[in-house]
């Protein structure tokens, strides 16, 4: 896995003179990479909020814009819609819900009050196919929407399978 950014900013900033800034810029830089082991530090930054146009507001506001377009860069290339369809998985389908024929699946986005995706298989299947080049969740398309399945939780259905072949009879 990536690891995920971490920037450690602190306030007061202003209460500092510039050496004991310094000082303790370097002693939240030593104990930032101590105790960050999973993840990237991206910076240190101290700001003074007592004016919310200082320099290191623009600094903090560069680092958060950077960093934002690194993640982005090392996030999987997904579509808008894509997003808009696991976060329906997500919030509207339960939880402990392995897998779904895709004629059901159109059936409850088609029943969606906040309905952002269309409930057509010229919609979907694409965005569920790109979900599943992602590894995101596995869809297992067939010439008939009722025998096409999306599984969400592939480990759960591999055991289930796994077991169901290599039962004894």
């Amino acid at each position: 896995p990536q690891q995920s950014s971490v920037i450690v900013f602190g306030t007061h900033a202003d209460l500092l003179t510039p050496e004991q800034l310094t000082q303790r810029m370097s002693q939240l830089k030593s104990v930032a990479k101590m105790a960050i082991s999973h993840q990237k530090l991206v910076d240190v930054i101290t700001i003074n909020l007592t004016n919310a146009y200082s320099v290191e507001m623009d600094q903090f506001g560069h680092l958060l814009s950077g960093t934002y377009e690194e993640i982005l860069r090392m996030s999987p290339p997904i579509s808008m819609m894509c997003h808009m369809m696991l976060a329906f998985f997500k919030q509207r389908l339960p939880r402990n819900m392995q897998a779904i024929s895709l004629s059901d699946l159109l059936v409850r986005l088609g029943a969606d009050q906040n309905r952002l995706i269309n409930p057509d298989n010229i919609t979907v299947v694409p965005l569920l196919k790109s979900l599943s080049e992602q590894g995101l969740i596995v869809f297992i398309p067939a010439k008939d929407p009722n025998s096409s399945w999306i599984v969400f939780n592939k480990e759960s259905i591999l055991k289930k399978v796994n077991g169901t072949l290599f039962a004894d009879p």
